[in-house]
């Protein structure tokens, strides 16, 4: 470990024993606090050295002496306002760690948004959305997940009543706004048997200067439940955002994950999908877009625990000028998943010179009666539908413009119709204009 990767831990670390001292605001993670702690101390930064982080470096990260986060202030914030979050009903976001409710919002809808810190002390809320927190995600085998709880202060408890039809999408918001700061947001969702509901968060770094966050989300989907998760992320040049996402789906539980990236100067995301219970079902979709020297890592896993499970994986990359990016999707099935069906597909769009994507699907089937297959494309746009393109008097960027974007059309049209989907069309058309703007194909 080098002197900067141990200060950046020892800073962490004290911050984390400050906490202790002055009494938990979450004390539902004082046991998985002390594993994380031993996790940072004994594991300190992950190098490339380790085959997970074979391909991304966070040397960037360690050359900066990050504050820790602080603790929820008496501030009266205000939730940022965006096309996404103005057509939604129930919102709530998280400032620099602290939560944020929209006293507009109405809560009478089948859900309510509720801030951890506060959970356990509020008369109103339900304690059961705190059954969530620990339990899915795993410390010890995760740095950015030990790093967010040993240090995190508040977060957002989101509970999806049983039986609940909401129609429209539920937003939460994270905005990391102080320069060479660290922020540790985190989410814990139920979603009750029988519920159906979308959540579109919005991950937003404005400004100049870097920043670091630590994103963990726990969801649990019951039986017969269904729940769509839109992940939008819209980093600064000069933000690291590591995401990490653990849900487990129980008996004919449902679950639509689509993650767009947009932004950042380094992305990790990790998800974990636990298939638990009969029937249940996982559908990964994802599209990142990279320009100038971002790097962009996808690391997934869907664990097909039992039988009769259904999982589909589909991750887009368009890379250009010097970006890079990763995917890494892995799927266990058990010994006891029999029945089991599967699908995982990566395709990627090379558009700089010196783009470079390094991916990595796998299967690691331990049943003898499943339906499985994977595989993954890297290449550039066809140049006979350019020329075709051309020939009918469209212009070079145009043409090139039309086939990228008809290119990640397919993970868009996924996003549920309610979702404001042409302002997410418009996010992306803005990153792929970055993505080919000097593409010399």
């Amino acid at each position: 470990m080098t002197s900067a990767e141990r200060r950046s831990i020892s800073g962490w670390l004290e911050a984390s024993a400050r906490i202790t001292e002055r009494g938990d605001a979450l004390p539902a993670l004082r046991e998985a606090r002390l594993q994380s702690v031993t996790a940072l101390s004994e594991q300190g930064l992950p190098t490339r050295r380790q085959e997970s982080w074979k391909y991304t470096s966070l040397a960037e990260i360690a050359k900066i002496e990050w504050s820790a986060p602080a603790d929820p202030g008496e501030d009266v914030l205000s939730l940022p306002s965006t096309p996404l979050s103005r057509q939604a009903g129930l919102k709530a976001g998280l400032v620099d760690g602290q939560f944020v409710s929209d006293a507009e919002s109405s809560d009478g809808a089948g859900a309510r948004f509720e801030s951890m810190a506060k959970v356990r002390t509020s008369e109103s809320v339900h304690v059961n959305d705190l059954e969530v927190l620990g339990q899915v995600a795993d410390p010890k085998l995760h740095f950015f997940t030990a790093l967010n709880t040993a240090l995190v202060r508040d977060g957002v408890c989101l509970e999806i009543d049983r039986d609940a039809q909401i129609t429209s999408p539920l937003h939460l918001s994270i905005t990391d706004s102080k320069s060479e700061a660290l922020s540790c947001p985190r989410l814990a969702v139920r979603a009750r048997a029988g519920s159906r509901s979308t959540l579109v968060i919005e991950h937003l770094t404005p400004g100049d200067g870097p920043r670091l966050s630590a994103f963990v989300s726990e969801v649990i989907v019951e039986p017969q439940a269904e729940l769509d998760l839109v992940l939008v992320q819209r980093g600064g040049a000069e933000s690291f955002l590591a995401s990490n996402l653990y849900a487990q789906q129980e008996q004919h539980g449902q679950l639509r994950v689509h993650t767009l990236t947009l932004g950042g100067r380094l992305v990790r995301n990790e998800v974990v999908s636990v298939l638990s219970g009969q029937g249940a079902a996982v559908d990964l979709r994802g599209l990142f877009i990279g320009s100038d020297e971002r790097h962009i890592d996808h690391q997934t896993t869907i664990d097909h625990a039992v039988s009769h499970c259904t999982s589909r994986e589909l991750y887009k990359g368009v890379l250009g000028d010097s970006s890079r990016g990763v995917f890494c999707g892995r799927i266990i099935v058990r010994p006891d998943a029999q029945k089991t069906d599967s699908q995982q597909s990566n395709p990627n769009l090379l558009l700089g010179e010196r783009a470079e994507i390094n991916t990595q699907p796998q299967l690691e089937i331990y049943a003898d009666d499943v339906r499985c297959s994977h595989g993954s494309t890297i290449g550039r746009l066809d140049p006979e539908a350019l020329f075709y393109l051309r020939s009918r008097a469209i212009g070079p960027e145009a043409a090139r413009a039309m086939l990228t974007r008809g290119f990640a059309q397919e993970i868009v049209d996924s996003i549920p119709q309610h979702v404001d989907r042409t302002e997410i069309e418009t996010l992306i058309v803005e990153a792929l204009a970055a993505a080919t703007s000097r593409d010399s194909s």
